[in-house]
């Protein structure tokens, strides 16, 4: 039981790499070019997405009856580093 956990927690902390790249790529955009700073947001949300997607599709096949802890893990990790990411950048400015 403690595995899937782990393994959630990996996986929803590994889903926050590219929200925290999609920072230091905004500021080579130019201020003036919002479409641009919407499109690295959206396809850092996206890649996001995909990778908590697959590894719960990898999961569900793997272990289908550890499913439920790995979710649970790997979004309350990603909800967190979330969190914890916003208020970093809140206090920075």
């Amino acid at each position: 039981m403690i595995l899937p956990i782990l393994l959630g927690v990996l996986f929803g902390a590994l889903a926050m790499v590219p929200l925290w790249a999609s920072t230091f790529l905004v500021k080579r955009v130019p201020a003036t070019n919002t479409m641009g700073l919407l499109l690295v947001f959206v396809l850092a949300i996206a890649v996001s997405m995909a990778i908590l997607i697959v590894a719960l599709l990898v999961c569900n096949g793997i272990a289908h009856e550890q499913v439920i802890p790995f979710a649970i893990a790997e979004v309350a990790a990603f909800f967190v580093g979330v969190i914890v990411f916003a208020i970093t950048r809140m206090v920075r400015k």
